[in-house]
């Protein structure tokens, strides 16, 4: 027996739907299978097997659908074309999905090399801010050194004018 699946919807395509279809009909040990694209709203599917087989792929089929995809219709109808194995499908899908990954895989590659250069740029300006860090920690240590001998100078200062307060009051 052989089907012709014609899956209609607003949201059929680029939501792995053929993908999907393959993959339950291989579990359902369908042996004879194809689907593509058509338009751009609908998902054409053939395949061939036994009656029961068919019937409880064409009910799952119906019940279920990829995350994503918006059906409005699916309709089953025989078919008397030839149909391609299964393995030929799955080696003609793969090439396709391959095909449309290498584009995004060629973006992420451009991506990933101008992030390497924002992140040597970076590294350049932490080096910086490390080294200004650096300068700025010595002349705070400076700063300090000078205060404290400041200090000491004025508390020596204030002590002694202490002491001689002292001395005229007679505390000492």
């Amino acid at each position: 027996m052989k089907l012709k699946f014609i899956i209609q919807g607003e949201n059929v395509q680029e939501v792995g739907y053929r993908v999907f279809l393959f993959n339950n009909a291989f579990n359902y040990g369908i042996s004879k299978f194809n689907a593509f694209n058509v338009n751009k709203n609908q998902v054409f599917a053939f395949v061939e097997g036994d009656e029961e087989t068919l019937n409880n792929y064409v009910g799952f089929c119906k019940e279920n659908k990829p995350e994503g995809a918006i059906v409005e219709n699916i309709l089953t109808e025989a078919y008397n074309g030839e149909i391609g194995d299964t393995q030929t499908f799955a080696t003609i899908l793969t090439l396709e999905q391959l095909n449309k990954g290498v584009p995004a895989i060629l973006e992420i590659k451009g991506d990933i090399k101008e992030m390497k250069g924002d992140i040597k740029e970076m590294k350049g300006d932490v080096k910086q801010v490390l080294v200004k860090q650096g300068e700025t920690i010595h002349e705070i240590r400076n700063l300090r050194s000078d205060m404290k001998l400041y200090l000491d100078t004025k508390f020596e200062e204030v002590f002694f004018e202490i002491g001689r307060i002292k001395e005229k009051i007679g505390l000492s």
